[in-house]
């Protein structure tokens, strides 16, 4: 991961093959004032919390996403509905991914 939003969901995407592999997602949207990613298995993501999460998401304002010290702290407050695990390896991301979970990028 190289920490750069863009470039980063550029590879999952390309890695992912995501031009031509549909069992494989990329949802784009805002989290605050922040552009973020959510990479998922279609089927594999149960309907109703990927709704709540959504919501718990697009409720964070621009000024809580700036008093929170770190992502650990604003999964903790904004994702209350799933486990959460954090990795900078992008090896282990795709084989999680791939495993079922999902994965979110923000900005």
């Amino acid at each position: 991961m190289t920490g750069n939003y863009i470039t980063d969901c550029n590879y999952f995407s390309e890695k992912l093959n995501l031009k031509k592999n549909f069992d494989i997602v990329r949802r784009d949207f805002w989290v605050a004032d922040r552009t973020a990613s959510l990479f998922f298995i279609d089927g594999f993501m149960k309907d109703d919390i990927f709704q709540r999460l959504l919501t718990f998401l697009y409720r964070t304002s621009p000024e809580e996403l700036k008093r929170v010290k770190n992502m650990r702290e604003f999964s903790f407050i904004r994702m209350p509905y799933v486990e959460v695990a954090f990795s900078s390896d992008d090896q282990n991301i795709i084989s999680q991914l791939l495993s079922g979970q999902a994965v979110i990028i923000i900005d």
